[in-house]
């Protein structure tokens, strides 16, 4: 006799596609930021050393 599994959850619901989105631009704007700070230290180590 088996026990009954629960049903694999599907990766197709608007929760799962809403979090997606949400996690894509979270990470796009962290790049952005890692960018940004790159950016900005290569400016000051750029003036510091002329």
């Amino acid at each position: 006799m088996t026990a009954l599994q629960p049903p694999e959850p599907n990766n197709q619901g608007p929760a799962y596609i809403l979090g997606r989105v949400i996690g894509g631009l979270i990470l796009a704007g962290l790049g952005a930021v890692v960018v940004s700070a790159l950016a900005a230290l290569t400016i000051v180590i750029w003036r510091a050393v002329l």
